[in-house]
């Protein structure tokens, strides 16, 4: 269907084609948007890292016990 409407277009309406292609490629480029530079963009940074901007290491059984909202049960712990 995408094609037969492009060559209906390209066809009857030659310079609204032209404008709808620079249109839907501009949109679609993400060749400029750049890299993940960062060391630990997609795993996880050692404590310390997380210490030397201010965030303090939290008990999470503790923490688990005094929460008040619902169960927590970790299924990903064997």
């Amino acid at each position: 269907m995408a094609n037969s409407l492009k060559e209906f277009l390209k066809k009857n309406y030659p310079d609204k084609y032209d404008a709808i292609k620079k249109i839907v490629k501009e949109a679609s480029t993400s060749g400029a948007a750049g890299g993940y530079l960062t060391k630990y963009a997609f795993g996880k940074a050692p404590i310390s890292q997380y210490t030397k901007i201010g965030y303090k290491p939290v008990n999470q059984k503790a923490l688990r016990k005094k929460s008040k909202g619902m169960d927590y049960v970790d299924l990903h712990k064997r």
